[in-house]
């Protein structure tokens, strides 16, 4: 399921029950975290402003959530390691052990490794790419001549930081420093990330 359909869920859930640190209280906005290896880190932010909500509410969803995907996906691991509700906005952290398992469990397109797996993975990669450094843009074949540089790839309007310099984006990629981006919620498609 989408991230933003989860959002919505845990809103609908709760009412029967009750921007870019690591601490989610320090994020104004839903941010990924990839490290290098392709662990997650998923901080989500989103409204949630009735006195009828409650962290307990909340983290009893997300611990049924993450018990119910451990039973249909057990190769993966889930953690959620921070919950905060404050000031109309809940604030929560689930730790991935890979962008598989992320994949899996919210059902997003998401691809970290290697452009030449990514490739091998079905990825298209006749695509334009711009240098975060300069006015250079490059294409499919420079884009393969880079076969052993990691990318990631995600289909998801979101702040997204890496644990390496990002060297090229697509155009529907806002970047924000070296390391953070923001993916455009306007545009349709993948976001590319070949990072250094």
């Amino acid at each position: 399921m989408k991230k933003t359909v989860l959002a919505l869920t845990i809103i609908s859930l709760c009412l029967c029950i009750v921007g870019c640190g690591n601490k989610p209280a320090s994020y104004n906005e839903s941010t990924l975290i990839f490290d290098k290896k392709g662990a997650v880190k998923d901080i989500i932010v989103e409204p949630f402003d009735k006195d009828y909500y409650t962290e307990q509410g909340l983290t009893t969803f997300f611990n049924e959530a993450i018990s119910e995907f451990s039973i249909k996906y057990p190769a993966g691991v889930v953690l959620l390691s921070d919950i905060l509700v404050e000031d109309g906005i809940a604030r929560a952290t689930l730790n991935f052990d890979d962008y598989k398992t992320y994949k899996e469990f919210y059902g997003a397109d998401v691809f970290f490794g290697t452009i030449s797996d990514a490739y091998d993975n079905g990825y298209n990669m006749d695509v334009t790419l711009k240098s975060t450094s300069s006015d250079k843009t490059i294409g499919k074949s420079e884009i393969m001549d880079m076969a052993k540089k990691p990318i990631l790839i995600i289909d998801e309007p979101i702040c997204v930081k890496t644990a390496q310099n990002i060297k090229f984006a697509s155009a529907n990629v806002e970047i924000i420093n070296g390391k953070s981006v923001r993916i455009s919620s306007d545009s349709s498609g993948l976001a590319y990330l070949i990072l250094e």
